[in-house]
């Protein structure tokens, strides 16, 4: 639970809000849990996928790209299970995209807001090797 002082300085809906209770607490640990187990499965057949491709001599010709959505609130600013505020991390998602040797023409980390948008405009670049 945030603290009295910190939920004043949030948005006026916020701070309306009262400290989660025990219930709540354990739900929200649940549904994080059960979240994370579900990811480390996501994580392995990507793993395996990489291997596959690795082994048939293809990672290199390969783009993965990788997303998500905003997900939800889980006890952040005392929001037990919600995702329609304008804090940062209802507002940022991932975005990765790994090209091989054979098709990458920069690599690094862009600090570049990306919009679900820029996924189209991406694959055709990666494609052609055109931003026309």
């Amino acid at each position: 639970n945030a603290s009295s002082q910190s939920i004043q300085q949030k948005h006026w809906l916020i701070r309306q809000l009262l400290p989660i209770d025990d219930e709540t607490e354990k739900f929200i640990d649940t549904t994080y849990q059960n979240r994370l187990e579900a990811l480390l499965s996501v994580d392995d057949h990507i793993g395996q996928i990489v291997g596959l491709l690795e082994e048939l001599g293809e990672l290199d010709n390969t783009i993965i790209m990788y997303t998500s959505d905003h997900g939800f609130q889980l006890g952040q600013h005392r929001l037990s299970v919600d995702k329609r505020h304008l804090c940062e991390h209802d507002i940022k998602v991932p975005f990765i995209v790994y090209s091989g040797n054979s098709l990458r023409a920069e690599s690094g980390i862009s600090k570049e807001i990306v919009l679900n948008i820029d996924i189209a405009p991406t694959i055709y670049e990666l494609a052609t090797g055109s931003r026309d």
